[in-house]
């Protein structure tokens, strides 16, 4: 064989065992995405048990920045500002991802929220409300309308926190969200 063709070889070989890495990662993400959502201190424990910060695909490091803030959010962990999230949000801002550059600005929301910063906050949920894709995800925009209407209850915008829980309550009774649905109209009745 010419040395041609043995470099040719090992960049094949190469690209096959990144590639088989990156969907890995993809289907350990993929799992870990619906289990966030059904199990939350799983996940979490799950997420911290893997790093893949050894990787150099950088979008495999920033979906994990996601997931992790995602599963310490469920699990109502406090958070203070996040230099990671704010580097998923550089990163999908650069990326043709409207929906994972959402859940980004959504999650940065809900750190300013648990900060008390209310105008930054709002900031973040209404920049993830303006993002426009397809299909529309009706879990995360319910989400973020319920966060609305939590901070608009704090200003006493009593109108507005309505207006914002109705919107949530709808989206989520959509989706079939019975336990967000759950905490938003406890929240609209409790006034909280």
């Amino acid at each position: 064989m010419h040395w041609k063709d043995y470099l040719y070889i090992t960049v094949i070989a190469l690209l096959v065992i990144s590639c088989g890495r990156h969907y890995q990662y993809d289907a350990h993400f993929a799992r870990m995405d619906s289990l966030i959502t059904e199990n939350p201190d799983s996940a979490l424990a799950e997420l911290q048990r893997i790093h893949p910060a050894k990787t150099d695909n950088k979008g495999i490091r920033m979906k994990y920045i996601l997931l992790l803030s995602m599963a310490e959010d469920r699990c109502y962990k406090p958070r203070s500002q996040d230099s990671l999230i704010s580097k998923a949000i550089r990163y999908y801002e650069d990326q043709s991802s409207p929906q994972l550059l959402q859940m980004a600005y959504y999650l940065q929301g809900r750190i300013y929220t648990d900060l008390g910063d209310d105008s930054e906050a709002m900031k973040y949920f209404y920049k993830a409300l303006d993002l426009k894709y397809k299909p529309i995800n009706n879990n995360a925009l319910g989400r973020i309308y319920s966060q609305l209407g939590y901070i608009f209850i704090t200003q006493r915008l009593y109108q507005e926190s309505l207006n914002a829980y109705k919107k949530s309550i709808f989206l989520l009774s959509e989706r079939k969200k019975y336990k967000d649905i759950r905490e938003s109209s406890i929240r609209y009745r409790l006034g909280v």
